[in-house]
């Protein structure tokens, strides 16, 4: 089970991509996982 913080830094990552910073920024970010990079990485549903 995810921790609710781990779905914050998910959602505060999601924010950073939607205003247009780009994923190599994000990842060297120190707030996410692994997981959480491959989940971003995914298109947007």
């Amino acid at each position: 089970m995810k921790l609710p913080i781990q779905q914050e830094k998910r959602n505060a990552a999601k924010r950073l991509l939607e205003i247009g910073m780009d994923i190599e920024t994000i990842i060297k970010v120190p707030l996410l996982n692994k997981e959480d990079i491959e989940e971003l990485s995914k298109p947007i549903q």
